[in-house]
This record gives C-alpha cells, sequence and structure tokens, in this order.
C-alpha cells in the first residue's frame, strides 16, 4: 500500500500501475544497439585465416559456411554474407542471421544461440545488430 492524498491515504500498487499502463497506451518500447558494418570491418582489421565450419555429426568440411579470423575478432560468413561477429566479448549479427534453414543452423551453431534467442538478443540489446550504410 502506498500513500495517496486522493483517497485519503491509501492506493494498492495494482491500481497505480493499471493507471500508469492506460496513461502509456500500450506503447511498446525496445532497445536495439547497432553498429555499422564498414565501422565493424575497421575495428575487425585484417583477415589472418579462413576456414571452414566443421560439421557437428561428420567432422567435415562444410562447404559455404566459414570462420574469418580477423586481428581482433573471428566472424562467420555464410555464402558471401556476413552473418556475425565476436569481438571484446560481444556477439553482433546481421539481419541475415535466420535468412535460410541453413544459415540459421550454421549461426545457432556458431552463435551457440537459436535463432528465437537472437531476435530476442537483438530486441533487448544483449546483442548489436549490424547495419548497412544507407
Amino acid at each position: 500500500m502506498g500513500k495517496d492524498s486522493k483517497n485519503g491515504g491509501t492506493t494498492d500498487i495494482g491500481t497505480q500501475f493499471a493507471y500508469s499502463n492506460t496513461e502509456v497506451q500500450h506503447q511498446i518500447f525496445f532497445v536495439m544497439k547497432t553498429i555499422k558494418k564498414s565501422l565493424l570491418l575497421r575495428q575487425l582489421g585484417a583477415i589472418r585465416k579462413v576456414q571452414n565450419l566443421s560439421s557437428p555429426r561428420s567432422g567435415r568440411d562444410v562447404p559455404n559456411q566459414y570462420d574469418l579470423i580477423h586481428e581482433n575478432g573471428i566472424a562467420f560468413q555464410s555464402y558471401g554474407s556476413l552473418i556475425a561477429v565476436r569481438m571484446n566479448g560481444c556477439l553482433y549479427l546481421t539481419d541475415c542471421h535466420d535468412y535460410s534453414k541453413t544459415t540459421s543452423k550454421y549461426a545457432t551453431e556458431w552463435t551457440g544461440f537459436s535463432a528465437k534467442e537472437r531476435r530476442a538478443g537483438l530486441e533487448s540489446g544483449k546483442f548489436i545488430a549490424i547495419v548497412d550504410e544507407d
């Protein structure tokens, strides 16, 4: 119970919360952190090594799925598209992280997060969205 001068001194918290909700008019807010792709690539530095991802079942190289080892981090590329980057303890994702079943499968393996978790992480600001220049 909290003090409220209008109602003789007390209002329950549930009523206060309901009142606040009607004032907001159901606005939905989320925090999305972004970085421009060109800036991120500059920060990664030069590519030192390119290697295929390995299949978790067979151990063989997976065609068109690559680790790009840079001076300052590591990137995941599917076919010709940048998908994700790990640098300085952060995970960066492009909007292609769940483009196809195959890309999503290897993005899940590479990041350790499902497509649903990646989307939620981008919306919450846990992960950083890589954006193209406009």
